[in-house]
């Protein structure tokens, strides 16, 4: 573990390296108080140098976030308290995300974080509006990610949101679920750490959101935010394992997904997520085609808007065991 973290602390300052020689080139005339300045700000969008760099960047943050940089080895996947497998890090299996890194932000992968650089890139590209949404962010590796690409693009007109209970999942509430996910302590990450995360990073400022609560909660809250404040949402990235919680998650945030927007599902490969997706899917009579991506992961491209069947999802909600006490809203 001590190697593993000197390792870490050496990685780490490569990127913050890499990010201030950025920040010395094309620094930009934004309050001290605010995150480290957007890399773009006197360079245009297409220059090779700047792409460069951006390159570099980007790939030294992937291989850090992941763990993949410093071989750290894999979290026992299951319920219980957190336990380190003894066997070396797979690189296949670190690179497509299907272990848990011991030490290291996101267990999606690095294959996971390429599909979040190109979809924000599409819709970057495309001048499709609106912010970053990861439902289920466990350390915040994703997010942190996700935050970074818009950073390098000088996007400072987009938010990053990051919802979690910041505890782990929640208990089952009706009968497509077992009750076990609840049950796996390495899935706990507080909001606190989280927030931490960004803040090492330099990637917290007033654009970075964190919204807590298990989703039956916090997202109907979340809803009426984002129609107040007539937000979109360019990629939504939804990973919540359970059926209830990509139902949670689609029913409360696909409608502010602006046509040319993309929806993540990181769970496909889960059968009571695919499940809640597909029903959505049909429910809704959505068309457009499946991106399968890592083996256990999707993603679509929103084709046409669509109005969400949201009374068909209130009368779902009450036929859940909830805990009045945890409303939000």
């Amino acid at each position: 573990m001590r190697v593993q973290t000197w390792k870490l602390t050496v990685t780490v300052v490569a990127v913050l390296v890499t990010f201030v020689l950025l920040t010395v080139t094309m620094r930009d005339n934004r309050p001290d108080n605010l995150a480290v300045p957007t890399f773009m700000q006197q360079a245009p969008a297409d220059s090779e140098n700047l792409k460069s760099i951006r390159d570099i960047y980007l790939k030294t943050l992937k291989v850090t976030l992941t763990g993949y940089a410093f071989k750290s080895k894999a979290i026992k996947m299951g319920v219980g308290e957190v336990e380190i497998i003894e066997e070396a890090m797979n690189n296949d299996e670190r690179r497509r995300g299907g272990d848990w890194p011991s030490v290291g932000y996101t267990m999606i992968g690095i294959i996971g974080l390429d599909n979040i650089q190109e979809l924000l890139e599409k819709t970057i590209q495309d001048s499709v509006p609106g912010d970053f949404l990861e439902a289920g962010v466990w350390r915040g590796g994703a997010s942190m990610f996700a935050k970074a690409v818009m950073n390098s693009y000088n996007q400072q007109n987009r938010h990053t949101w990051v919802c979690d209970s910041f505890e782990g999942l929640p208990p089952a509430t009706q009968k497509n679920d077992l009750d076990f996910w609840s049950k796996i302590k390495a899935l706990a990450v507080s909001k606190e750490i989280v927030r931490g995360h960004f803040e090492e990073f330099f990637l917290l400022d007033e654009m970075v959101h964190f919204i807590q609560g298990y989703f039956v909660y916090s997202l109907p809250c979340l809803r009426q935010t984002l129609k107040e404040k007539d937000n979109k949402i360019a990629v939504l990235r939804a990973d919540g394992d359970m059926y209830e919680s990509l139902m949670d998650i689609l029913f409360n945030l696909y409608e502010f997904v602006p046509v040319g927007g993309y929806i993540i599902i990181d769970d496909w490969g889960i059968q009571v997520a695919k499940k809640a997706v597909q029903e959505f899917r049909e429910m809704h009579d959505i068309k457009s085609t499946i991106f399968p991506f890592r083996g256990i992961s999707m993603y679509w491209r929103v084709e046409s808007k669509i109005p969400v069947k949201y009374s068909w999802y209130e009368e779902f909600v009450k036929t859940r065991k909830l805990d009045a006490s945890k409303k939000q809203c």
